[in-house]
């Protein structure tokens, strides 16, 4: 892990430092060719290591780098799914409200077109209403014209046979009377 990158790192610098005081002290002190050649097959296989140590640690590197890349991008499509999700979620609920909002205005157009149709019908039941007293009223005016007229005829008719009857019953008293007078001495 990181621990080791670390470790490799401060080991190459510490090579490289030993290395540096290796070269210097084998150009200051003048030791025989033996000695160097074999100081400088010292070094070739320090450096080889500390080549190889590189490129462990780059690998290492560019692996934890490729770790963390395929977690970020993992992070990232969860991230994109929850997003997606949540604004399907948001979508659907937004078209449910729509809905809802459509069914409310249609339900108080119908509620006002249906209350219009029923102050129309309370309207027009109330005309039929105070015409059917205007035609009862009429009605029973003539109705009463009537029932006069025929009171009148009657009481007329009734006077009439009175009066005939009267006239009758005079003529009779007359008619006894003038029996009376000229039989009765």
């Amino acid at each position: 892990g990181i621990n080791a990158e670390y470790m490799g790192y401060f080991a190459i610098k510490y090579m490289k430092t030993g290395l540096t005081a290796l070269n210097s002290s084998t150009s200051t002190f003048k030791v025989g060719l033996s000695s160097i050649t074999s100081g400088n097959d010292r070094i070739s296989k320090l450096k080889e290591k500390i080549d190889g140590m590189q490129i462990t640690i780059e690998r290492e590197k560019t692996s934890q780098l490729e770790q963390i890349n395929k977690r970020l991008e993992s992070l990232d499509e969860k991230l994109k799914n929850t997003v997606d999700a949540r604004n399907s979620t948001i979508n659907s609920m937004a078209t449910d409200i729509k809905k809802i909002e459509r069914y409310l205005a249609d339900s108080i157009a119908q509620r006002e077109v249906l209350f219009e149709e029923k102050r129309k019908q309370a309207k027009l039941f109330e005309q039929k209403i105070a015409e059917k007293f205007e035609i009862e009223s009429a009605d029973r005016k003539e109705q009463e014209k009537r029932l006069m007229d025929i009171i009148e005829e009657k009481s007329n008719s009734v006077r009439s046979e009175l009066g005939k009857e009267a006239a009758i019953r005079e003529e009779g008293v007359e008619s006894l009377k003038s029996c009376m007078e000229n039989d009765i001495p």
